[in-house]
């Protein structure tokens, strides 16, 4: 999903919507509703001829073999749905702004739009996977916001917006109420851990090393349990929770575990760890609800961020049967999302290029991608 530095709120809470960007999270499906597509469907149509615009980045996955890009004209912008076997580009949506970001929904029936203009700073659109606009709003003084899809209930999403000055509130939208209602949070960086549940980091508790316990919210009733503490990373998917510690016995590495939603531990990897002055760097990453993979780039020792020059193995953990296994050597650590399948990859800063794990090739998707 992302690469963070974990001594700052601001670095820890961007870049995990960006993987948000987020974040982007994989969708589940039944097997007999999945389609298949492979390398050699795509890339006789690649790069993706751009209809109007500059291409401005691809933002995740609709489903198996549809993606989700921007273009940039002058001072607006559009959305499109780019199909991989066929090759065809769908506009869904003209913005007569600039798009910040674009947030899709687990199951990508539904498209969250954060854009700005100076007529409409802040401005929220959700539109289905078809174009059909649903839901519109503009939050006031809004600089930036964290985006949390509820992955049990698509009706809901969090929504933390900030200030220039990082001032923060956070909302709940209910899309068929078409309303927003303001709730509070100790850290506005939540993630979902059941229908009406959300998990956190307690930043009342963080001490100098960056570490602290886990607290989760009942929406329903506002009381809050503390839980898993040393953690300095978390993370929540729809059937697993992450926390990223300190190794206890291995100086200078990092320890990846996995839970249920019981909070019984499923899993757990232990890699190398890369530090800035003060905090640990975590290289980006992805999650695969469906065949319970973990997708990461292991650097290939301990060092420091601002020297470290080694470089990183694209590595594959499975919870099923606890092993770890080196996909890909020689890569830069750069966001990752794949399709459902697990065989195609969105890859890069822009997630510009199409990583075919099979055959471990890497192509472009856009002829002007940076």
């Amino acid at each position: 999903m992302c690469l963070l530095f974990v001594s700052t709120l601001l670095v820890i809470g961007c870049e995990k919507r960006d993987s948000s960007s987020q974040a982007i999270k994989n969708k589940k499906q039944p097997e007999d509703e999945q389609s298949h597509v492979t390398i050699e469907d795509v890339k006789n149509h690649l790069p993706i001829l751009l209809k109007e615009g500059e291409f401005d980045k691809v933002y995740g996955w609709i489903n198996n073999e549809t993606i989700v890009y921007t273009t940039n004209i002058e001072n607006r912008s559009n959305i499109y749905a780019y199909h991989l076997k066929t090759g065809t580009s769908t506009l869904l949506l003209k913005v007569e702004s600039m798009i910040d970001s674009v947030h899709i929904s687990h199951s990508g029936n539904y498209l969250l739009i954060r854009s700005s203009s100076e007529a409409s700073p802040g401005k929220i659109t959700v539109i289905t996977n078809k174009g059909k606009e649903v839901f519109t709003t503009v939050i006031k003084n809004s600089f930036d916001a964290a985006i949390e899809w509820n992955p049990y209930d698509e009706d809901k999403v969090l929504i933390s917006s900030f200030t220039a000055d990082w001032q923060d509130r956070t909302f709940m939208l209910s899309i068929k109420n078409q309303k927003m209602t303001e709730i509070e949070v100790q850290n506005p960086f939540s993630y979902w851990l059941k229908k009406d549940k959300l998990i956190s980091l307690n930043l009342d508790q963080k001490d100098q090393s960056n570490v602290t316990d886990v607290i989760v919210k009942d929406l329903s009733t506002g009381n809050e349990t503390s839980l898993l503490s040393d953690v300095f990373e978390l993370d929540s998917f729809q059937n697993n929770l992450l926390t990223i510690k300190a190794d206890r016995e291995q100086l200078n590495y990092i320890t990846y575990t996995f839970y249920d939603l019981q909070l019984n531990q499923v899993g757990s990897l232990t890699m190398p760890g890369i530090t800035s002055s003060l905090d640990w760097l975590i290289p980006y990453y992805d999650f695969n609800e469906q065949k319970r993979t973990f997708l990461s780039f292991q650097p290939l020792k301990s060092g420091a961020a601002d020297s470290y020059k080694e470089g990183f193995q694209l590595i594959q953990y499975r919870l099923e049967d606890d092993t770890k296994t080196v996909m890909i050597n020689g890569l830069e650590n750069e966001p990752i999302s794949c399709n459902q399948e697990g065989n195609l990859c969105l890859y890069g800063y822009y997630f510009e290029k199409l990583l075919d794990m099979k055959n471990k090739n890497i192509i472009q998707l856009v002829s002007n991608g940076e």
